[in-house]
């Protein structure tokens, strides 16, 4: 009787500590082409809230190739959504042009090409173990 308890216990234990798994998210950024300069501002949401604002997890890497790679450890599981700008001029900012349209490269995961404002449902992702994805610099 008291292995069988041990073995519930630790059933239980494993479920449990699954449920809270710690992951690793890497970003592969392409698309810096001949333009190996700046800095790249990432940014990982987990809702729809802080979509297109400060996400949780964030990061500023110098861009030293035409690919970059970004890594976020203990990410727990869930649902998230990258956006990205790459920042040419060390503004510290995404510079827009006219009618609010970037002129410095920027990015989002699912690689979509947004015709408006983004949502956080087209871009969004699932993180239940180690994941990559890629986003193409538009």
């Amino acid at each position: 009787m008291k292995a069988i308890v041990t073995n519930i216990l630790a059933i239980g234990l494993m479920a449990l500590s699954s449920l809270n798994a710690q992951n690793k998210l890497t970003v592969n950024v392409n698309g810096a082409e001949d333009d190996v300069k700046g800095r790249i501002f990432i940014s990982v949401c987990n809702s729809p809230q802080s979509f297109m604002k400060m996400g949780v997890y964030n990061k500023i890497v110098e861009v030293k190739a035409t690919k970059t790679t970004i890594s976020f450890d203990d990410v727990p599981n869930g649902e998230y959504a990258v956006m990205l700008f790459k920042d040419d001029n060390d503004n510290n900012t995404i510079d827009l042009g006219e009618y609010g349209i970037p002129t410095e490269k920027y990015g989002f995961s699912n690689n979509i090409k947004p015709t408006g404002i983004p949502t956080f449902d087209a871009c969004k992702f699932e993180v239940n173990e180690n994941t990559t994805i890629d986003i193409n610099l538009q």
